[in-house]
């Protein structure tokens, strides 16, 4: 019994950790987006050194930098960000690694 019951202690223990590591939630920078990947050379390079290029269907490229934990952390980086001339530059969500609104990732953090 007391084998049994370590075993569904452990197993219960393993499903939160599993699924909380799997319930991630950043903020991003969208700095752009771009016809080519950014490389070395990229002029977001120029600022950052973080940067990230997702490519779209269309084979436009989003480009990013950061990753905040918070909101407001997020908002400082934008501030920054259009600070150094990214007027376009807005805060994304992010959950599990794909793109959501920033109100569905607050949702997620906070709840409804």
């Amino acid at each position: 019994k007391y084998k049994l019951f370590l075993l569904f202690f452990c197993l219960a223990l393993f499903s939160v950790a599993y699924s909380q590591e799997n319930d991630e939630v950043v903020f991003r920078i969208q700095l752009g987006i771009s016809t080519k990947m950014p490389d070395e050379h990229s002029i977001f390079r120029k600022h950052y050194s973080d940067i990230e290029g997702v490519e779209l269907e269309d084979g436009k490229i989003r480009v990013y930098t950061g990753k905040y934990e918070t909101y407001n952390e997020a908002l400082e980086g934008l501030g920054d960000a259009q600070a150094k001339g990214y007027k376009y530059a807005v805060v994304v969500g992010f959950h599990n690694g794909k793109r959501v609104s920033v109100d569905k990732a607050l949702n997620i953090i906070y709840g409804d």
